[in-house]
């Protein structure tokens, strides 16, 4: 071989050399920066983020843990790769007045392995930690749901409230497991429900995204037909009057 020859080839060796490296180099710099908590990107919203609030300020019957746990499972798993899952869950504990809110499940799915390996670096470890924490949230709720423990107030609308003001996705699909009887410091539901345009009045909601509710109903067999009828209605003229058209409701289950 020729001694042009021989240093052609190590041009175009060299050559290739630096394409691969720029290659690695310009897939590093597109992969985005991870929250090493959630896993959603550090430097652009997240497009759809998928909220189930759980609402155990009053007491639930032991059958009715199956039912929530398959459902969250579907939720889980029907969830599209670079989505977030947000689970929360009001419990019927903490101080008197106080009724908490617990964070069980916050997400972005890296999606298959397939989706994972072209955002992600570590794509077998973030996919590994993503599927492994959904268990913990689940036993979680299972204990929950299992306790006697009911609040003294229900301060619903606070809660609602709270979430809509924390979203930073562009469409956000809310799904809220309750009774929905209010029970908070300026609406008591037991007493008297009000027009939703007076809720509104005291728990204004600042929506800048497309927003979605969906209200799983729980209906107490202590509650007649027609107050669980008038709750529904105030909470659906509630959303309605401030732009969040995308309001439904069904019954999740019957408890006492």
């Amino acid at each position: 071989m020729k001694k042009k020859d021989k240093q052609g080839i190590i041009i175009i060796t060299f050559s290739l050399l630096v394409v691969v490296v720029f290659m690695v180099i310009a897939n590093y710099l597109k992969a985005p920066k991870l929250d090493e908590v959630t896993l959603c990107p550090l430097d652009k919203p997240v497009e759809f983020q998928k909220i189930i609030v759980i609402d155990k300020s009053d007491k639930w019957e032991k059958g009715n843990t199956k039912k929530m746990n398959d459902w969250l499972l579907s939720s889980h798993q029907s969830l599209s790769a670079q989505n977030r899952l947000t689970i929360l869950a009001i419990m019927g504990e903490g101080r008197e007045g106080i009724t908490e809110k617990k964070v069980l499940f916050d997400k972005c799915n890296p999606g298959s392995e397939k989706e994972c390996n072209k955002l992600y670096q570590n794509c077998r470890k973030i996919k590994k930690e993503y599927d492994n924490s959904f268990a913990e949230p689940l036993e979680k709720i299972e204990e929950i749901l299992s306790t006697p423990k009911q609040a003294s107030y229900s301060p619903l609308f606070e809660t609602v409230v709270k979430v809509i003001d924390n979203v930073e996705s562009k469409q956000v699909e809310i799904s809220m497991v309750s009774d929905f009887m209010e029970n908070g410091h300026k609406f008591d539901f037991y007493n008297a429900v009000p027009l939703g345009e007076d809720i509104v009045k005291e728990y204004p909601l600042k929506v800048d995204a497309n927003i979605s509710f969906s209200m799983y109903v729980i209906e107490r067999r202590r509650h007649p037909k027609a107050l669980i009828n008038a709750v529904t209605g105030a909470w659906k003229d509630y959303f309605t009057e401030q732009s969040i058209k995308n309001v439904s409701s069904k019954r999740f289950f019957i408890t006492d």
